[in-house]
């Protein structure tokens, strides 16, 4: 857990050895198979009856054994437990946290669309204006020269059509 490697050389080695003395054993007793039924009954009354207290002894091992594999599998499924509830949390968080920045990107897409939209019609606003006073000097214009039009004609002309005047006395 601290990452010294020697140590896990040691577990390792320690394996290798049990894994050879399981090997061993089980090629012993596959070569006796006929006698070991009887081996281990002798075995087990020679000790029952020299000390009974050892084969207890050796039982609360076997349970105790079985009460450790049994705690450190709960042990090992609270922790997986934990740790997967942690995991989905940080998970649940990290979905949050990308709905908040989808947000944040889809507002800022509609704050360009609003900026490009404005920015048409800003664009139609000038245009409309540059066409509104660009009617406005024609019409200027257009007034000026009917007023030229209708100035008296210089001394010596004749002007077909005469200005009429607004007021008329009898």
């Amino acid at each position: 857990m601290a990452e010294k490697r020697w140590v896990l050389w040691i577990y390792v080695f320690v394996l290798l050895i049990a894994i050879a003395l399981q090997i061993t054993v089980g090629a012993i007793a596959f070569v006796y198979r006929n006698q070991a039924a009887e081996v281990l009954g002798n075995a087990w009354d020679r000790v029952y009856h020299s000390d009974p207290r050892v084969i207890l002894d050796l039982e609360s091992f076997l349970v105790s054994l079985l009460g450790a594999a049994v705690l450190f599998h709960r042990f090992d499924k609270r922790q997986y437990i934990s740790e997967r509830q942690e995991s989905e949390e940080s998970l649940l968080r990290a979905l949050v946290e990308a709905h908040r920045v989808e947000g944040q990107i889809e507002e800022a897409r509609r704050a360009r669309r609003l900026e490009r939209e404005i920015g048409n019609l800003a664009s139609q606003v000038r245009e409309d204006t540059r066409n509104l006073l660009r009617v406005e000097q024609e019409e200027q214009a257009r007034l000026r020269d009917t007023e030229r039009s209708r100035d008296p004609p210089p001394y010596g002309t004749f002007d077909p059509n005469p200005p009429r005047s607004k007021d008329r006395r009898r």
